[in-house]
């Protein structure tokens, strides 16, 4: 099995997930090391994954594969530096956490799984049959950074985070998002709600980033 983030530019159809980032490829190589990072990890991600395909194709190895591609993981936290700041996905939403996040910051969104989906959805992977041959997508929920900031000062108002404007809100139900129900067809996952993954991670983030504060 084959689990690599999935990340994505917006000419990709990510409906039926034949679409490949070949843009990040093609700048992560004439770039090379001059190219974003991120351009770089998105390529690390594309050529290990057709690395993955192709050696099944060739018959080089002797099982089935499946590919699990899921969107932001977020969730309870076990992955932090030495000096207790999160890391990983956990990291890309700290900005939020802390006074002063911008309305862009707040504006943006995130097509986030639950980590604990993620473990039940790679367990099921292994498990069920039909999962063979197939690249699957977890992603539950499109969330913007005012949720975050929302959550966030709902359970630790004395930080004074800015959750910007109401109307910043309205915009949920908009814009893209990262098709999942694959997951829940075959390997019959049932999201966790967003507003419970939100809610854990603030929870197990937050302490630590007051405590570094301090």
């Amino acid at each position: 099995m084959w689990l690599t983030r999935l990340v994505s530019v917006p000419d990709v159809d990510l409906a039926d997930l034949a679409g490949w980032n070949d843009e990040a490829v093609k700048a992560a190589e004439e770039l090379v090391a001059k190219a974003p990072p991120i351009d770089k990890y998105i390529a690390s991600k594309v050529l290990a994954e057709r690395a993955f395909w192709d050696a099944l194709a060739n018959d080089e190895v002797a099982f089935e594969g499946v590919s699990v591609l899921p969107g932001v993981i977020l969730g309870p936290a076990r992955n932090y530096s030495e000096t207790g700041q999160p890391q990983g996905s956990q990291a890309l939403i700290l900005g939020l956490l802390a006074p002063g996040a911008s309305e862009d910051a707040l504006k943006a969104d995130f097509n986030i799984v639950d980590v604990r989906d993620v473990a039940t959805a790679t367990v099921a992977a292994l498990r069920i049959p039909e999962a063979a041959g197939e690249r699957i997508i977890l992603s539950a929920h499109r969330v913007l950074g005012a949720d975050i900031a929302n959550v966030g000062n709902r359970h630790y108002p004395e930080v004074g985070l800015n959750t910007g404007s109401p109307a910043i809100l309205e915009d949920r139900a908009n814009g893209r998002r990262f098709d999942g129900s694959k997951a829940q067809k075959v390997l019959g996952i049932q999201w966790l709600p967003w507003e419970e993954t939100l809610k854990d991670t603030v929870l197990d983030v937050m302490p630590k980033l007051v405590a570094a504060k301090d």
